[in-house]
């Protein structure tokens, strides 16, 4: 059987991406911290199953970056290139959490978060270990080509004054 996957948002739009095994766990500990379940958020709220889940930091300069797609059980988690070392060095160093009843790890983008069985981060973490020198390929040609179109923008806006 193919594990299921759920989007919840809660109170101001925080947004869980949790195994199904993990949703009642992770529902009824955020109400108990002052925040629940969220039906009335503007970009679609409450609990929805799905197939795809995301990792950002954000950033508006970044919107035409590439992302790396990286495949768990019964997922595929998005990830900006750029950020693929980022989080890999927070998923090796977070804490296992056991809040749930269940031991998980819980991964923080910018509006977001991401929450992994042991298994599932074992095989993120090899995952994204494997494409690690990729990323930051790509990422130093994207940065690159972000500081060039900067130093355009800004000579431009210079010799018009």
């Amino acid at each position: 059987m193919c594990m299921k996957w759920y989007r919840i948002v809660f109170l101001e739009g925080k947004t869980h991406f949790v195994p199904d095994v993990l949703k009642e766990g992770i529902v009824k500990n955020m109400e108990s911290r002052g925040s629940p379940v969220n039906y009335d958020f503007p970009l679609g709220g409450g609990i929805k199953k799905i197939e795809e889940a995301g990792l950002s930091r954000g950033g508006s300069c970044h919107v035409d970056d590439s992302d790396m797609i990286f495949d768990l059980p019964g997922v595929s988690v998005r990830v900006e290139t750029r950020d693929v070392g980022y989080f890999l060095s927070d998923i090796r160093e977070e804490k296992e959490r056991l809040e749930t009843g269940i031991p998980y790890f819980k991964i923080h983008g910018r509006f977001h978060c991401l929450c992994l069985l042991p298994e599932h981060r074992e095989i993120l973490i090899a995952q994204m270990e494997k494409r690690l020198s990729e990323a930051l390929a790509i990422a130093k040609v994207e940065r690159e080509r972000l500081e060039k179109g900067m130093a355009d923008i800004g000579n431009k806006v210079g010799n018009d004054g």
